[in-house]
């Protein structure tokens, strides 16, 4: 019961939220085999544009 109750109320509405704080990279050769971002991965300070 707790299950099931507790998918219920877990239900996404769609809202959706952005975070624009920056993703550190520990090293910059990183950048380009990074695959989760491939395309927008470069080296900028921030995010968003």
């Amino acid at each position: 019961m707790f299950w099931f109750r507790f998918f219920l109320t877990s239900l996404t509405v769609g809202l959706a939220f952005v975070d624009s704080s920056k993703l550190q990279v520990c090293n910059n050769l990183r950048i380009l085999r990074y695959q989760v971002f491939k395309g927008t991965a470069k080296r900028v300070k921030g995010t968003m544009r």
